[in-house]
This record gives C-alpha cells, structure tokens and sequence, in this order.
C-alpha cells in the first residue's frame, strides 16, 4: 500500500476540526486549539523521518576510497589522502567515521580470490604497467607481491597490495591489471590474485608431486596468509590457467595432460587423495586456450577437460588470434605482449561475470 494514502485519514479530520472552529467563532477555541495540535503532530511525524534520513549513517566497506575536497574534515576511521589534485578519504579500519558533518560505517569487505598459474605466460616475466589497460579505482583490485618469483621479474615487496597507485595509474599489469579491473566493474566485488607462474615449466612438474608443485602451494598459501581476516570476508576462489606451449613442444599425449591437470584441479577442489591447502577449496577453473602453433595437443587436452569436467571452462580463446604482426604477442610468435595481456584478462573477467560463475 502506498504509504500517502494513510494521510487522508487524518487530513479529513483536520479538515473537519478547523471547519469546526471557524464556525464557532472565537467563543469556542477549543476545536480550534486542538486542530493546530493535530496538525503540528502530524506534520511533525513526517518530519522524523526526513530528518532521520538525512542524518543516518551511510555504509561503506574497509579501504573504499571517497573523493572529497581538501579542507574536508575526516575522523574515526578515515584518514585524508592526497595525491596531485585529488584528496580522498579512505576507510583504512572497521567502525564509525566521519567525512565532514555525515557519519558513515565501515563494514568488512566481500573480497574475491583468484590464482594465477601455469608458465611463462602466466608469469610476471613480460608485465608492463604503463600499458595496462583498463585500470580499476583505487580499493578494489588487489595482487600478491612477492620477490621470489622464480626465474622471473620481481614484484617489489612480499604481501598484498592495491593494484592501483594514489594517482590511478596501474601499480602492476600482465594479465591482472585488465583482469580484476573488468572483474571488479561487472561484479561489483573487491578481487584478489596471487599468481604462481614458472617459466618454461610443463604440466608434469607443476602437478602433484611436480618440482614446481610445493612452490604453487607455499606461494598460495603465503599470499592468503597476507589478507588481513579482520577486514575481509572471503567469497569465491578461482584458477586461470595459462599453460601449455612446453608441453605443445614436447608432444605430451592428450590423455596424460588431462590426468596431470585433473590431478592438480582436484587437489585444490580437495576432492581426490591429495590437499593443496587448507586455507581454500577451489571453486572453478578458467581456461586460457593455448595456442597451436607449437603443436596442437595441448589445446585438445585443454579443449576437452572444459568439455568433460564440471566447474573447468573455456574462458576464451582469443589467443588463437594473436601474432606478432598484431602486436598482440612479443615479437617471438610464444609470448603475449601487455596489448594481448589487455584483451585475454577483460574477455575472461567477462566470462567469469556474464555465466555467473561468481
């Protein structure tokens, strides 16, 4: 029922009294006095409302970023933020806030997690951040640094970072920059990755009892260790995989490749006789087709697990289009290049969203 029509009630009976108390006249102030006083309990009775609405606590989550001038007042758990021409308030704690007069509540964040594995194309080796494309607002996209990252480029520092410098430029680029960028727009959701990428390495050593296979599991581990329980509450757990030109060069049957992938995908699923980690169970993998140019074995293999297997999908194969005249790999016809890193993490973020996979 719309609430409006609960006024005519009492507005006839105004209408009634302060008909009343004209007619009377002056030698019966009564109806008159007692008319004024429905009134301004009524009109007051709106007013409460209003008034609590516009002064109710607006809600928030833990390090969302808020634009606001620079002479702003902040307290509680905010703290002022500058960087050129912006000044933000950022929610840096859980509790009560104030940015100027309005009180706001800061709540834990809902934070997604997403694995990065397979070789070099899955490694850090070839990111350029000031090419990444598109770039997320700042407290919500989030990657795990490390300096052990083997035989690859370094990301400077060991923990869990915004994606994004104060400035709104990308901090890190590869495939999770554009990834978690597009993620964070479709779903909605704060998104975290951690990438476990080893060059060169075949799907026989980053499987179980691989020589790779406890590097995946102390870096995982380490960067879920990183995430701070107090400000985060953690939602779904995901693998993009982007392997398989070493094992397109060596001929590695089809059917040996899914066992050793299969292997892999059901430990983190904990649904065979090996663990990956306590810390998670895997929710779903998504595929990063590889390309044939060395041999087509393992896009069969990997063609056919999407087809055969639940919670493993086809993300995309877009990467079947890239060469080196395109400029979407290095020049060397094997590894993507920033421009090809843009297309394949927006086209998989936009798989993951529109099928619901979240």
């Amino acid at each position: 029922m719309d609430l409006s029509l609960l006024l005519i009630i009492p507005a006839i009976l105004i209408a009634a009294i302060l008909i009343v108390a004209v007619r009377e006249g002056t030698s019966n102030p009564l109806p008159k006095i007692l008319g004024i006083t429905i009134g301004i309990i009524l009109i007051g009775s709106l007013l409460v409302p209003v008034i609590q609405d516009a002064n109710a606590d607006e809600s928030v989550v833990y390090d969302d970023y808020i634009e606001i001038s620079s002479d702003t007042y902040v307290d509680g758990v905010f703290e002022k933020l500058t960087s050129g021409d912006k000044t933000y308030a950022h929610a840096n704690g859980i509790g009560k806030g104030m940015i100027g007069s309005q009180q706001y509540n800061v709540h834990k964040a809902d934070l997604d997690v997403f694995f990065i594995m397979g070789q070099s194309n899955a490694a850090y080796s070839y990111y350029d951040a000031s090419s990444a494309s598109p770039v997320a607002e700042l407290g919500q996209t989030y990657y795990y640094g490390t300096e052990t990252q083997p035989v690859t480029q370094s990301v400077t520092g060991t923990g869990m970072y915004d994606a994004v410098n104060l400035n709104g430029t990308a901090k890190i680029g590869h495939l999770e920059q554009p990834f978690m960028a597009k993620y964070s727009e479709l779903s909605g959701h704060k998104v975290y990755t951690i990438n476990t990428g080893w060059n060169g390495a075949s799907i026989s050593v980053l499987t179980v009892g691989g020589s790779h296979y406890n590097y995946e599991q102390r870096t995982i581990n380490a960067g879920l260790n990183a995430i701070n329980m107090s400000y985060y509450n953690l939602g779904s757990f995901g693998m993009i995989w982007l392997q398989g030109e070493s094992d397109a060069g060596l001929g590695t049957p089809v059917d040996e490749y899914k066992a050793d992938f299969l292997a892999l995908f059901d430990a983190m699923r904990h649904e065979g006789p090996n663990t990956f980690s306590t810390l998670f169970e895997l929710d779903n993998t998504f595929i990063v087709q590889t390309r044939t140019a060395r041999g087509p074995n393992t896009a069969e293999a990997l063609t056919e697990l999407a087809e055969e297997n639940d919670h493993i999908y086809m993300a995309t194969e877009i990467t079947l289009t890239f060469t080196d005249d395109n400029g979407y790999l290095r020049g060397d016809d094997l590894h993507y290049s920033q421009a090809g890193f843009n297309l394949i993490g927006v086209a998989v973020a936009e798989f993951i969203v529109e099928n619901h996979l979240t």
